[in-house]
């Protein structure tokens, strides 16, 4: 979503005048103001918008009006007044939320940014979406974000599967408090290997994790680091390619090693210990680049986002 925006408001008092009059600055296109949650479900239902910008009160904002934009994928963007404001939209499920005194600047970011998800009619066989998740160095917290979105998609109805690529040892498994001693996504490789790779294979050696908010299926990797070969870049930009025919999202969790070995690498044909890193994110429709909040990290990943973007040519990068 590049260029002019197109936004239904539906504020209060507080920030409303100011917002609308930096919509308009800004040259974004205001297709509706409303002032209620009814009125804005009806204007959602009538139009094709890029996004909303409403206010964190029972009277702007309703789990009715969250449902209604999720049937339309449509983005919601919250501005609060207090933290009462801020927990109020939390509690409903809507995390992009904003502070009432900031910049259009500000809420601009959200409407544009992340992935959008829609609630209606789910995407063709063949035409799965894949979402790599990567970090530098550090453990700062791939897997953890990796989990959350495919529980996330899987709760709004879609079918998900999600990958664990990570070649320096595999942690989704672990983290989910299942049995790893087989993975599954090595699995899926060697069959991709010998061309035997069908949607009825995925579903035979995948696992399928339940919670009580909603389940997905799992690829577990693998647990000892010195099983890095078997997921060679073609293997895994196969298994890939199957997988957008098995479910409508595809979560990769990835390694954080971006180096592709060839200047250490004595032979050309040889095995690259970050083929699969870089074949998933290569494959990706979008990344999540994830970074640790702490001057360490930060510096780890700011140093090692100028090669992911190096790497990431026709991907959307989404930074967590």
């Amino acid at each position: 979503m590049t260029g002019v925006l197109s936004v239904i408001t539906c504020l209060d008092d507080t920030a409303g005048e100011r917002l609308i009059h930096e919509i308009g600055s800004a040259d974004h296109d205001i297709v509706a103001r409303v002032g209620s949650a009814h009125d804005l479900i009806d204007v959602l239902r009538g139009c094709a918008v890029d996004g909303v910008v409403v206010s964190a009160t029972r009277r702007h904002l309703t789990l009715e009006v969250l449902a209604e934009a999720d049937e339309a994928g449509v983005r919601i963007v919250a501005v609060a007044g207090d933290d009462a404001e801020r927990r109020y939209a939390l509690s409903l499920g809507l995390f992009e939320v904003v502070d009432a005194r900031g910049p259009w600047s500000d809420i601009e970011v959200l409407l544009r940014g992340g992935i959008a998800v829609s609630l209606g009619a789910p995407a063709q066989r063949g035409a799965g979406t894949v979402i790599a998740v990567w970090g530098p160095a550090g453990a700062p917290g791939r897997t953890t974000v990796a989990i959350q979105l495919a529980s996330e998609l899987a709760f709004r109805g879609r079918t998900v599967a999600l990958v664990d690529a990570d070649t320096y040892g595999g942690a989704v498994a672990p983290s989910l408090g299942m049995l790893d001693e087989s993975p599954s996504f090595a699995a899926a490789c060697r069959l991709a290997s010998r061309d035997s790779l069908t949607l009825a294979e995925l579903e035979r050696i995948a696992s399928r994790y339940a919670s009580p908010r909603s389940e997905f299926w799992i690829l577990s990797g693998i647990g000892r680091a010195s099983r890095w070969p078997e997921l060679g870049a073609d293997r895994v930009t196969s298994v890939l390619s199957t997988c957008r025919q098995w479910v409508d999202y595809v979560v990769v969790d990835t390694g954080f090693n971006l180096e592709t070995d060839e200047e250490i690498a004595s032979d050309m044909f040889a095995p690259r210990r970050n083929a699969a890193t870089l074949a998933a994110l290569r494959q990706a429709d979008h990344v999540v680049a994830v970074g640790a909040a702490d001057p360490i990290g930060l510096s780890r990943f700011l140093r090692a986002h100028v090669d992911l973007l190096e790497q990431v040519e026709t991907a959307q990068i989404s930074v967590v």
